[in-house]
């Protein structure tokens, strides 16, 4: 069965326009490899953080919209967790 899920990522501030680019497609691959589907990709931008990550005061916002099996999410997550310009996630599951 698949859910209609929301993830919310931050990434490093000191990326570029085009590694900016390059992290959004590498983590729609990972979401693509565990058998789910970006629905919608919202880039909010670089906003101030309510409180450092990792020494950084500023992150890059991007929000997706996706429908995926729920067994795949501890997956995801493993793979969301190695990597080292992802600042912080948080994947939401949607009514």
């Amino acid at each position: 069965m698949v859910r209609n899920y929301e993830n919310l990522f931050i990434l490093d501030p000191g990326l570029g326009e085009k590694e900016v680019k390059e992290e959004i497609e590498g983590i729609t691959k990972i979401i693509d490899k565990y058998k789910g589907k970006v629905e919608a990709t919202n880039i909010w931008g670089k906003r101030i953080l309510a409180y450092p990550i990792k020494e950084k005061k500023e992150g890059f916002y991007v929000l997706f919209e996706m429908k995926l099996p729920p067994e795949s999410i501890r997956d995801i997550k493993k793979e969301l967790d190695l990597k080292e310009r992802v600042l912080r996630y948080f994947i939401l599951k949607k009514h």
